[in-house]
């Protein structure tokens, strides 16, 4: 297995440790439950919305914790950005929508 498909399967089996599913949908979007994706790009672990919002977490941080946070949030509709609340607690960066479209490219005719 390749060294992106470990890190997916390493966070897989650490959120279901938790309880939590996870499944893969793309090579580079491992889906959550409803609310959330997150993705390996460049070194860095990024979480997005289905809007989408997309947010750095910072190099030191655990991508399980941010996870684990935003499965337990109280709020259980879908999200158009993560909470402040955990975007201040691990210290989120926001992605511009340039950038976003930089890291995930798509087609036109796909949607996010």
């Amino acid at each position: 297995m390749g060294g992106m498909e470990a890190q997916y399967e390493d966070l897989i089996r650490r959120l279901g440790l938790l309880g939590i599913e996870a499944e893969l949908h793309a090579p580079d979007q491992l889906c959550l439950p409803s609310r959330i994706w997150v993705s390996w790009k460049n070194l860095a672990w990024y979480v997005s919305t289905w809007v989408p919002t997309c947010y750095r977490i910072p190099d030191a941080l655990d991508v399980l914790a941010v996870c684990q946070s935003c499965f337990n949030y109280a709020e259980h509709n879908p999200w158009y950005h993560i909470p402040a609340p955990i975007v201040e607690q691990y210290h989120l960066e926001l992605l511009s929508v340039a950038e976003f479209k930089t890291l995930f490219p798509q087609d036109e005719d796909e949607s996010p």
